[in-house]
Formats: C-alpha cells, sequence, structure tokens
C-alpha cells in the first residue's frame, strides 16, 4: 500500500464515522468529493476539509443562516480584494477550496479562501501565441544545431555567460542563462540583444558566495587539480632558484622537500611554507660545516658526505685516513679517532 492509498483510506473512514458513504476514491484535500449520506440517503459532493455530517433536509436556523452568508460575504470580499473572481458558488467554509478566476490573464486556481491562501495572481496563464521573429528563429536554430557556435555565441561567452535551458519561442521571452565561472543562474531577454548587438550585462558571481556542493568525485578531482598546479608552481620557483626535485614534493607544505642543486649537485632538505626552496645554492661549505670538517680532519677521519641540509639526519659519513674503515657519526664535542678494527682483524 501507497502512502497516497493509506491517506485516503483514512479520509474514508473519516466520512463514514460523519454518516457518509463515499461514492469514489477519496480526492486531493480541497478537491470536490461524491458521498451518500447512511441516514436519509441524500446524494451530495463535499470536501475533506469541510466534512460536516449530513442535515437530512432540515434548514438552518436563522443564526446559522446569518453566520454562512457573513462567512460567503467574508469570503467574496476577501478573494475580490485579491484580483480574483469566484468561478463557482461558495463551498461553505474558508479552508475548503475554491475555484478562482484571473479577469486580467485568464488563470484558474483551485485554494482556500483563508487570509493566508488568497494571494493575488502572478500572471501564469497560457501564453499568448508566439509572434513571428525570423531572425530570433534563425538565430536559435543556428546555435542550437551547433554549426556556427562560435560566431553566434562569441559576444554570449565573452560576457561568462552560457545557455542554461532551452531556447523560447519567442524572442521578448527571457532564456535562462548560466554564469561559466560560479554557475548562477539569470533570466535574460536575449532577442533584442541578438539583433542589436547589445552588450550582455556582467554577472556578480552570487555563486562564488554560496557555491553547490561539490561530489566525493569532484573534491577528490578538484584536490589533485590544486595539487598538480601548486606542484608545477613550486618546482618553477625552484627552478628559478637552481634546483631540481629529487623526490617528488610531500602534500604539507611545512614537510621537508628534498631539493638537489643543479650547479654543484648538492642535496638540501627545503620548507615550502618558510620559502627555503627559493634560496639560491651557496655552492660552499657553511662556515659550522667547514669547522667539523677540520675537526674530523684533525682526528684521523676524512669527511666523505656531510648531512643534507635541512634534514633531521647529523650523522657525517666519514672514512680513516689510515686503515679505510668507513662509518657514521655525529659532530660530538670530542671527536675520537678511529680504532681500526679492519686491521685488528686482519692481525687476527
Amino acid at each position: 500500500m501507497t502512502g497516497q492509498d493509506r491517506i485516503t483510506g483514512e479520509w474514508a473512514d473519516v466520512a463514514r464515522s460523519r454518516g457518509w458513504e463515499p461514492l469514489e476514491p477519496a480526492p486531493l484535500r480541497l478537491d470536490w468529493w461524491r458521498l451518500r449520506c447512511t441516514g436519509c440517503g441524500a446524494e451530495d459532493v463535499r470536501q475533506y476539509a469541510a466534512l460536516a455530517p449530513c442535515r437530512h433536509g432540515r434548514p438552518l436556523s436563522p443564526g446559522q443562516r446569518e453566520a454562512a452568508q457573513e462567512t460567503a460575504r467574508t469570503a467574496e470580499s476577501r478573494v475580490r480584494a485579491a484580483g480574483w473572481e469566484p468561478a463557482e458558488p461558495f463551498p461553505g467554509s474558508l479552508v475548503a477550496g475554491w475555484s478562482l478566476k484571473c479577469p486580467e490573464c485568464g488563470n484558474t486556481v483551485r485554494r482556500a479562501s483563508t487570509p493566508s491562501q488568497v494571494r493575488p495572481c502572478t500572471h501564469r496563464a497560457t501564453a499568448p501565441p508566439a509572434e513571428p521573429d525570423p531572425a530570433w528563429h534563425a538565430w536559435r536554430e543556428r546555435y542550437e544545431s551547433g554549426e556556427t557556435v562560435g560566431e553566434d555565441t562569441e559576444w554570449l561567452r565573452r560576457a561568462g555567460w552560457e545557455p542554461a535551458g532551452a531556447f523560447p519561442a519567442r524572442a521578448a521571452d527571457p532564456v535562462p542563462v548560466r554564469c561559466i565561472r560560479c554557475c548562477a543562474e539569470r533570466a535574460l531577454v536575449l532577442g533584442d540583444l541578438v539583433r542589436d548587438s547589445a552588450p550582455l550585462p556582467a554577472c556578480s558571481h552570487p555563486g562564488d558566495r554560496q557555491p553547490r556542493p561539490l561530489t566525493p568525485q569532484e573534491r577528490s578531482e578538484r584536490r589533485d587539480d590544486f595539487k598538480n598546479l601548486r606542484d608545477d608552481r613550486y618546482g618553477q620557483e625552484a627552478a628559478e632558484a637552481g634546483w631540481e626535485p629529487a623526490e617528488p614534493r610531500p602534500a604539507k607544505t611545512t614537510s621537508r622537500w628534498r631539493l638537489r642543486c643543479t650547479g654543484c649537485g648538492e642535496e638540501v632538505y627545503a620548507r615550502v611554507s618558510h620559502q627555503e626552496h627559493t634560496q639560491p645554492c651557496p655552492h660552499r661549505l657553511t662556515a659550522d660545516e667547514e669547522k667539523t670538517t677540520a675537526r674530523f680532519e684533525a682526528a684521523g677521519w676524512a669527511v666523505l658526505r656531510h648531512p643534507v641540509r635541512g634534514g633531521l639526519s647529523t650523522q657525517w659519513d666519514i672514512r680513516c685516513a689510515t686503515c679505510g674503515h668507513e662509518t657514521r657519526r655525529k659532530a660530538a664535542k670530542k671527536i675520537t679517532p678511529c680504532t681500526h678494527p679492519d686491521s685488528a682483524r686482519e692481525t687476527r
């Protein structure tokens, strides 16, 4: 059972509880419903919003008749003040549906006559016959066929717009267009603009302030695009400073990025957030590195490679000048000489 069947079944139960037997399925709330009284057998049309028990042919009392007439006069004056004309007699209740007709455009609606429901007509009745406009129809056919899109719509796309729907039959009707940048939609009358080549109004880009939510796939694609753009930008900045990537750039700008100098081959770790990748290579050892190298040489070691600048490791690759033993050590305050382990093994 669907939701509509359940609701109509409940309405039928309400009608039976008030002494009516439905002669047809329950319609919408504001539509008429053919019923038969289970007490006197009289048939009547009622609405669910005004489903009062049958009076079995008894007339209304003077007070009830006066109250009903006052309600009808109030409802009629309210709908006439809003610009409507009743298309049928008053249904007997303010919450019941009442067919109203707009005398200006001929639009017909069914709505309740309560103050919140009676609003002026928006004049959305059937549009008048389309006016012949050969120039407009020719332009529309050329655009929709795609033969001369570049020529016919260059003025439309130059202003940042693209069509967002089908073209109307009349040139005086608005055409839905969409901003290429922010996807904001707007209705523009293009008929006069096509014939007179007038400039199109520019978009204020309200879509930038209220962007539509992205799908998971679009978010993933956008992250990849932004990362590629950042990689190209940071790679170009590093190349201008004389560096080339020794490894892929990490996702975070605060992480260390290993670069290699294109001139001397020196490798460093640079942080993009600190603009270290834009500082050129000095092509020589720093003052601290020169002092540490001299200390290792004084202890009988030859420096093979110093730690990569900017990295977390402080280990120096060194070799003993006497026995050729290679090891890695930190630059401690006191550097001990080599114990010649390789020579001791050969002696044994």
